[in-house]
C-alpha cells in the first residue's frame, strides 16, 4: 500500500481573533525565525508565540491561527510545544511541557493536556513513558474521547498497521479504546476522523472493517463536509473502488471554503489514487501543478517525491524536488504539526535515501537512511531499507 495513505489525517483550523499587539517591523522571514527560537530558548511564551503567527503571515506554512485570546494559556503553550517540536527542537519543547506541567493553579483538564502535549513529543524517542503520560492524562479528564483516541494510535501505532498490529490482543485493546473514544465524542472530528483511520488500515483478521470505517466518513460528512468526503475516498482507495473514491475526493477539493494547505492535502491523496489507478502522468502533473499554483508551500515537492518512489521514475527529479524542500523556508513547519502526526524530516531522509538507493548510490542512500534513524529511532521502514543494504 502507498505509505501516504497510511499519513496521518489533517486537522483542520479555524482562525480566531488576535489577542497579541506585537508589532513588527521586521518582513524578513529569516530574522523572524531567529527571534522566534531565542524566545523560545529563554521561555518567553507570549513572545514566541506572537512571533510564531507573525512567520504565518510571510510563509504560509509557517504559524498557528492565533486562538490565544480564546484558548488561553493551555492551548497557547500546547501549540508552542508543536512548534518547537516541528523545528527540531525537542529539548526546548520538553522544556516548555515540563514547565507548563509545574504551573500553579491548574485544573484536572488543563494538566491532561499538557501530559497529552508531553506524550507527543515523547511518542517517537521514548514511546513507554509518552503512553504513561497519556495515561495520567485520561486519569485526570477521563470523559475526554480525544484522549482515548490518542492512546488508541499510540498504543497501535498510528504509521504502519500492517506490520505494528502483530498481535491480536493488542489489536483487540486498541479497539476498545476506539469504541470508547467514539461513545464519548460521537460527533468530534478528530476522533472520527483517526478511528476512520484505524479501521480502514487495519487488516480485518485484526479487527479492520472498512464498512465500520465508511458509516464513519458518511456520518463525518454530515458534520464537516471536507473531511467526511476526504475520508470516504481514502476508504474507497484502499478498496480499490477507484471511481468512487476520485468522486469523493473531487467533492473534497471543490469545496468553496477549503483551505489551501487542505487542497494541497487532498489533491496529494487524488494524485496517489491516480498512480494505484496506473494513471501516473495524470498524477505527475497534478502534483506539478499543484507545485507552481502554490511555491510558497513546501508539500507539494514532498509530495512529488513521494510520486517519483512510489512510481518508481523521475529518481534524479525526485532528489532535486526533495532537495528544494529541504531549503523551502516553510519545510519545518508543515500544517499537519501536532500528536497524531509523524515529523516530516525522518520521511523526507527516508524518501532522499529510497531515490539513491534506486539509483544504486548506496553511500547517499545509507546516509539518508541512518539520518532518517536519529531523527526518528522507530521508523521501522528505514530500518529494513539500511539492513537490507548491509
Amino acid at each position: 500500500m502507498n505509505w501516504m495513505l497510511l499519513l496521518a489525517p489533517l486537522m483542520l483550523g479555524t482562525p480566531c481573533t488576535s489577542h497579541y499587539s506585537y508589532v513588527w517591523e521586521k518582513p524578513i522571514t529569516s530574522e523572524l525565525k531567529a527571534d522566534w527560537r531565542q524566545a523560545i530558548v529563554e521561555e518567553k511564551l507570549d513572545e514566541a508565540y506572537a512571533i510564531f503567527n507573525e512567520l504565518g503571515r510571510f510563509v504560509p506554512d509557517y504559524g498557528a491561527p492565533d486562538c490565544a485570546g480564546e484558548l488561553g494559556i493551555v492551548e497557547t503553550v500546547a501549540r508552542l510545544i508543536d512548534a518547537a517540536s516541528a523545528h527540531l527542537m525537542p529539548e526546548a519543547a520538553l522544556g516548555i511541557a515540563d514547565k507548563a506541567l509545574s504551573l500553579q493553579d491548574l485544573s484536572n483538564k488543563q494538566l491532561a493536556k499538557f501530559y497529552s502535549s508531553r506524550a507527543c513529543l515523547l511518542r517517537w524517542p521514548k514511546p513507554v513513558e509518552a503512553l504513561e503520560d497519556v495515561q495520567k492524562a485520561i486519569k485526570l479528564d477521563p470523559s475526554n474521547g480525544r484522549l482515548l483516541m490518542q492512546f488508541a494510535t499510540m498504543k497501535g501505532g498510528y504509521l504502519g498497521f500492517q506490520s505494528l498490529f502483530r498481535r491480536k490482543q493488542e489489536s483487540r485493546d486498541t479497539f476498545r479504546l476506539v469504541r470508547r473514544a467514539l461513545a464519548l465524542a460521537p460527533d468530534d472530528p478528530v476522533v472520527l476522523n483517526n478511528a476512520i483511520s484505524i479501521y480502514y488500515a487495519t487488516p480485518q483478521a485484526l479487527g479492520g472493517d472498512n464498512r465500520m470505517a465508511l458509516n464513519l466518513a458518511q456520518h463525518l460528512t454530515s458534520i464537516d463536509a471536507h473531511l467526511g468526503h476526504f475520508n470516504q475516498g481514502r476508504v474507497y482507495m484502499v478498496a480499490r473502488r477507484f471511481k468512487q473514491a476520485r468522486r469523493h475526493f473531487r467533492i473534497a477539493i471543490d469545496q468553496p471554503t477549503l483551505t489551501v494547505s487542505a487542497k494541497i492535502w487532498f489533491s496529494g491523496y487524488l494524485a496517489a489514487l491516480l498512480a494505484e489507478w496506473r494513471r501516473d502522468d495524470e498524477a505527475y502533473e497534478l502534483l506539478k501543478q499543484l507545485k507552481s499554483e502554490f511555491p510558497q508551500h513546501s508539500m507539494p515537492l514532498m509530495q512529488l517525491a513521494v510520486h517519483s518512489v512510489n512510481a518508481d521514475h523521475r529518481h534524479e527529479e525526485g532528489i532535486k524536488n526533495l532537495e528544494a524542500w529541504f531549503a523551502h523556508p516553510a519545510a519545518l513547519a508543515v500544517p499537519w504539526v501536532g500528536c497524531n502526526y509523524e515529523a516530516p524530516y525522518p520521511w523526507a531522509h527516508y524518501l532522499m535515501g529510497k531515490l539513491y538507493d534506486r539509483l544504486n548510490d548506496k553511500p547517499n542512500a545509507r546516509l539518508h537512511y541512518q539520518k532518517s534513524l536519529e531523527l526518528s529511532p522507530t521508523l521501522e521502514e528505514a530500518r529494513l531499507a539500511l539492513k537490507r543494504l548491509d
